[in-house]
């Protein structure tokens, strides 16, 4: 690194470090995007008895009623961070498909791409926080649980 100026190395190693993190980033995508293929696959979500019932949950009327209005003000509420998080993905995808890729391009969708995300799972941990005060504590520390063996990413998203 003889030679190397603070300069250079910012002006060529940031872009570099920049791509290097879009594609590790860009590595945890299905072809549709996160989590495609997950409850409800293409068609959306599974009813929350559903749901309920695969978390080990025993809902009462009053909370099912509760927790389906939650979900369609969610679904509604999300549904434009989504759209804007699909087309940030598919701008950095672009970006980093191009035949001679611009580390600088690239790193600015990679960065557009993780803000659309970091929105929408502050919006769906807005959503969790709601649900959390319909259900029962003991509830909630069943859902906990199973949202947590979902990996580091379900740990991150549903904290509390």
């Amino acid at each position: 690194m003889k030679g190397m100026t603070k300069t250079t190395i910012a002006t060529v190693g940031v872009p570099i470090l920049l791509l290097a993190a879009g594609i590790a980033f860009a590595q945890d995508w299905g072809p549709r995007g996160p989590r495609a293929g997950g409850p409800g696959g293409e068609f959306g979500p599974p009813p929350i008895e559903s749901m309920a019932e695969r978390l080990g949950v025993t809902l009462s009327d009053d909370q099912r009623t509760q927790l389906e209005a939650l979900r369609e003000k969610s679904r509604e509420s999300t549904r434009p961070l989504a759209e804007a998080a699909q087309q940030a993905r598919e701008a950095f995808r672009k970006q980093l498909g191009a035949a001679a890729p611009d580390p600088s391009a690239v790193g600015q969708a990679a960065l557009a791409m993780r803000a659309t995300e970091d929105k929408l799972r502050a919006a769906r941990r807005a959503s969790l926080q709601e649900a959390k005060g319909i259900l029962t504590a003991e509830q909630w520390q069943t859902v906990q649980k199973a949202l947590l063996r979902h990996g580091p990413r379900g740990a991150d998203e549903h904290e509390e």
